[in-house]
């Protein structure tokens, strides 16, 4: 089983308690990335409340995780092309032999 840590973290002033696994570091990590964003979005939109930032926020993370996991797809398709090329080389006898 999983280390779980627990730790009071701060958003936007506000205290809550978080549990998760990575260690005590990973989730201020977390915490102190979700914290900036809100207050990125507060910082342009003053009047908004707080549910709101926090859905905003939730919002901007998703698109960043789904962009950033298809641009990792993507790489990964690359990288096991060109492993399947190399691989072929070396089945040839084109490379040379290791």
């Amino acid at each position: 089983m999983a280390d779980i840590s627990k730790i009071k973290v701060n958003l936007l002033g506000k205290e809550y308690t978080i549990r998760g696994e990575g260690g005590e570091k990973h989730l201020i990590e977390v915490a102190n990335y979700v914290n900036d964003k809100m207050k990125a979005i507060k910082r342009i939109n003053q009047n908004l409340s707080d549910t709101k930032i926090a859905v905003l926020t939730a919002l901007n993370i998703a698109d960043e995780y789904i962009r950033l996991r298809k641009e990792y797809d993507n790489l990964t398709e690359k990288a096991v092309k060109k492993a399947e090329i190399l691989i072929s080389l070396l089945d040839e006898g084109l490379l040379g032999s290791f």
